[in-house]
């Protein structure tokens, strides 16, 4: 019976461990690559070198973090996290909403990824990143917010950002497809016209027919 105990009883334990990890998914926030469009831009300084493919932006003031307005659905659990990095004076916190809603990290200098998980109360958040000391250096990169608890240890874009960039390559590609197709027609109209010699004209047509 104890043994059956001491069973049922850690079967319970993981079963509440399991429920507690809530599945995160698609990150809610767009831009979050180079930061375009957020609010506070102006304030900050965009680095020469990125940190894991991702645009770093600095400041050496206090408060006033990048942040991009979102609605998030009352009720429900949401994780905000970011990569962040400071000088020995910067003292870190981490806000999904509003001033009570927020995480201090004290000092960090080297690159970490850190985390706020909380619920939303109200429909208009404000996820951001600040530092509390005037003068002193912080860096930050690569916003997620994610829905739930879990997928939070790295960035990723979002859905919306993946779909610009496929369509930003397709644009590309259509245009280099006309230029090509331009220059073909080019090539064409010159070596069935008189402009070009007898001998020139075999050299023009066979350089036609590689890129056509």
């Amino acid at each position: 019976a104890a043994k059956k105990a001491a069973i049922d009883a850690s079967a319970e334990d993981a079963t509440n461990k399991v429920n507690a990890i809530q599945i995160g998914g698609r990150n809610l926030l767009t831009d979050t690559k180079t930061f375009a469009n957020y609010n506070n831009y102006n304030g900050w300084t965009k680095e020469g070198t990125q940190y894991k493919g991702l645009d770093v932006f600095s400041k050496s003031s206090q408060w006033n973090g990048l942040y991009k307005s979102i609605m998030l659905e009352s009720g429900k659990l949401y994780t905000f996290s970011a990569y962040v990095k400071g000088d020995s004076n910067c003292i870190v916190y981490m806000y999904g909403g509003t001033n009570l809603d927020g995480a201090s990290f004290g000092n960090i200098t080297e690159w970490t990824r850190i985390h706020h998980t909380f619920i939303a109360d109200s429909n208009t958040y404000k996820p951001r990143i600040e530092n509390s000391v005037s003068g002193s250096y912080l860096a930050v990169c690569g916003y997620t917010l994610i829905e739930g608890n879990k997928g939070y240890e790295d960035w990723s874009p979002s859905p919306e950002d993946v779909d610009n960039s496929i369509s930003t390559a397709q644009q590309a590609a259509n245009a280099a497809q006309s230029s090509a197709n331009a220059a073909n027609s080019a090539i064409a109209n010159i070596v069935s016209d008189n402009v070009l010699s007898a001998n020139e004209k075999p050299n023009e047509r066979s350089r036609w027919n590689d890129i056509s």
